[in-house]
């Protein structure tokens, strides 16, 4: 056995530990036989002192090793030593992950080649030690700022607007635009799920949450108070460089929002920049579309609950990115496709007399496209433009999106043709 047991200790240790000598250095560690864990730290260090736990923070026992750990439900952070102090105000220990090793602040890592090695949890690798260290570096950046912000909520004066963050309202993002770690899950831009080792990173401009790789640019953001360059994401990183007028991951935020309220919201912010701005057909602005799945969601409101403005407003926004050739063969190639819920909205009395007019402009412009017109022919699509037309609901500026469409469809299809000119359409 490498290491030999000690004489008796002056201290009492919880049932099942043993202090034993590390032989090279002769310096005492800490085993316990029955869960395999070798630490530095004196067990009973863990328990001593501990005291009240400061306000948001739960203790929980791990029932593989049957250690108590801590959580502070506000931040989302889990560490096993106790938050009361005795780390000098370090950043936390990183937290339990399914192995069962154990940190300490004042004397590092259990030795590798303590007793019991080979079992789970008792030996760290080099990888494992480089890992722990960037965690804890990352988690040491967190806390300063959270101490900035602590110290900025501290002086700020009567007059001053400060949210539960610290971040006051005339020169920096406030927190509560800043989605909380623990309602983030994934990388907003890649999806990847979020684990101890792929760590969240919230972007300074949208405050969207992020893996690294997705958020590893700095620049300057003088209109939100940052003079020196802070972490944003690609997408914002592309826009703050391009000088865009909307932040386009905030109002797709807005879209994947359950709430009807912000789907409105960041439907018309991006309708009005499509229809307004040409710079919308940007490369950087096309690809960002494209990797945060805006053509997907956009068939999902197409075809959600008609009584509200939502459909409408998606409509809108799907005729605005149509009008664009760089958008039309997303738009077009979209599965499921955009054509059955335009055709619904063009169809539906619950849907604004704005909303269907925008529904027939987006479908008559992505009638422009090879495999939609074939789609639309075999649907029936020609009957369902020229349905408001002859019932006499055809609003102003509809009827020219309408015909468009209809004439799209009818010269690369005679039986279409025929079909209408017997429901008594005439091309001229």
């Amino acid at each position: 056995h490498p290491g030999r047991r000690s004489p008796p200790a002056a201290m009492s240790l919880p049932a099942g530990w043993t202090m034993m000598l590390e032989p090279n250095s002769g310096k005492p560690y800490y085993h316990n036989a029955a869960t395999g864990v070798t630490q530095w730290t004196p067990p009973a260090a863990e328990s001593a002192g501990a005291g009240a736990l400061p306000p948001g923070w739960q203790a929980h026992v791990d029932p593989a090793s049957g250690r108590t750990y801590y959580v502070d439900t506000d931040r989302g952070v889990t560490q096993w030593t106790h938050p009361g102090g005795g780390n000098g105000g370090a950043p936390p220990p990183p937290p339990p992950s399914g192995s069962s090793y154990s940190l300490s602040g004042a004397g590092g890592a259990p030795p590798v080649s303590a007793p019991d090695a080979g079992r789970q949890g008792s030996e760290l690798t080099a990888a494992d030690l480089a890992a722990i260290a960037a965690i804890e570096e990352a988690d040491a950046r967190e806390e300063e700022e959270r101490r900035r912000a602590r110290e900025r909520e501290a002086n700020a004066g009567p007059g001053a607007v400060v949210d539960e963050a610290g971040l006051d309202d005339d020169s920096e993002v406030r927190a509560h635009e800043w989605v909380a770690n623990r309602d983030a899950q994934a990388c907003f831009l890649t999806g990847a799920k979020f684990t101890l080792t792929i760590r969240r990173h919230h972007c300074r401009y949208c405050g969207q949450v992020f893996a690294a790789t997705a958020c590893s640019k700095k620049v300057a953001i003088p209109a939100l108070g940052f003079k020196e360059p802070v972490k944003v994401c690609d997408v914002c990183h592309a826009q703050l460089e391009a000088g865009d007028p909307i932040c386009l991951s905030k109002e797709v935020s807005r879209l994947r929002s359950e709430d009807v309220a912000d789907q409105q919201q960041g439907l018309r912010a991006l309708a009005e920049w499509a229809a307004f701005d040409p710079h919308f057909a940007s490369d950087h602005v096309r690809q960002a579309c494209d990797r945060l799945g805006v053509p997907a969601r956009l068939r999902e409101l197409l075809a959600s609950d008609r009584s509200t403005p939502v459909p409408g407003l998606a409509a809108k926004l799907a005729a605005a990115m149509a009008a664009y050739e760089v958008y039309l063969e997303a738009l077009a190639g979209s599965e499921p496709s955009l054509v059955p819920p335009l055709v619904r909205i063009l169809g539906s009395s619950r849907t604004s007399a704005e909303g269907r007019t925008h529904a027939a402009k987006a479908l008559s412009l992505l009638l422009d496209d090879d495999d939609v017109r074939r789609e639309a022919g075999a649907m029936g699509v020609p009957s369902a433009l020229l349905e408001p037309v002859l019932e006499g609901r055809c609003p102003d500026g509809m009827l020219e999106w309408l015909a468009r469409g209809l004439a799209r469809i009818c010269a690369a299809d005679d039986g279409a043709a025929r079909d209408a000119a017997r429901a008594g359409a005439a091309f001229v």
